[in-house]
């Protein structure tokens, strides 16, 4: 799981994306929310294991820290935006309660679909900081509010307590710090939270607790070794942070569903 450190933080920001053709983004993570708008054919959206189909008109909105990954089966044109969570601060801050839909696609009313497809930031606006320009942002925020509106009213919600910063900081600290011997104990340490109050955090990414995350984070590094590298399987798996070749291959093969030398021959003949 790629924990994506760009869409972290405060500040008022979106970050535009248009991808045109066939487009794969590997499961990530990040503390924004994200809504994607299909314009033309047909993508693939999974989101904490649950795949979704969106067509050409329909919206996702994906909520912070839900691992996601999307695939496009043959040509699609979409538009990508991350904002910063203060733009829809009614709904998640970081004090407020966590949100999620129990699913991320949803075909959004005629009013909405025209409102967004008339509003969509330029194809040359890939990131924009927003703090200086009160137009902008005002446009910004309310393109951001009504879609999540909506979304809330037409998709049902769970919710669960949980401090937003928090999570972000277990997080980032996991990521800078997972090929070191790390533990529960060690992160408490360095983070300050208690050890139920971290393994609460991670749970509501559901799927997850503090082993598996930070399996995660040593496999996908792992998973790039294997590919670009000619290192013994024994030598990535101590560089990843694994304890010896065995912890690994079990990790490896439960994440992946494949053994080490078996993703390596096969990401070596598709190249």
């Amino acid at each position: 799981m790629f924990i994506q450190f760009q869409n972290f933080g405060h500040g008022s920001s979106l970050k535009s994306t248009y991808h045109q053709g066939v487009y794969e983004m590997i499961p990530r993570i990040h503390q924004f929310p994200e809504i994607v708008y299909v314009l033309e054919g047909t993508i693939e959206i999974t989101v904490d294991k649950k795949r979704e189909v969106a067509h050409a008109g329909d919206l996702a909105v994906i909520t912070p820290f839900r691992a996601h990954a999307f695939h496009t089966p043959s040509y699609c044109h979409i538009w990508i935006g991350r904002f910063s969570n203060d733009f829809i601060s009614d709904f998640i801050s970081g004090e407020n309660m966590y949100i999620s839909g129990d699913r991320a696609v949803f075909t959004p009313s005629a009013p909405l679909r025209h409102y967004v497809e008339g509003s969509l930031p330029a194809p040359c606006d890939d990131f924009l900081h927003l703090e200086f320009d009160p137009i902008r942002y005002r446009a910004t925020k309310a393109l951001a509010f009504t879609i999540f509106e909506e979304y809330m009213r037409t998709v049902p919600q769970t919710a669960a307590s949980l401090k937003n910063d928090a999570l972000a900081s277990v997080l980032l600290y996991m990521n800078d710090h997972f090929k070191e011997n790390i533990s529960l104990s060690s992160v408490c340490a360095a983070t300050g939270y208690s050890a139920n109050y971290i393994s609460h955090c991670i749970s509501v990414i559901p799927h997850t607790n503090f082993r598996t995350l930070l399996n995660s984070l040593r496999v996908d590094y792992a998973k790039a070794l294997l590919v670009n590298k000619d290192f013994n399987i024994i030598d990535i798996a101590l560089e990843a942070g694994f304890s010896g070749e065995r912890s690994f291959y079990r990790a490896f093969t439960a994440l992946v569903g494949m053994s080490p030398g078996a993703y390596r021959a096969k990401k070596r003949m598709q190249s």
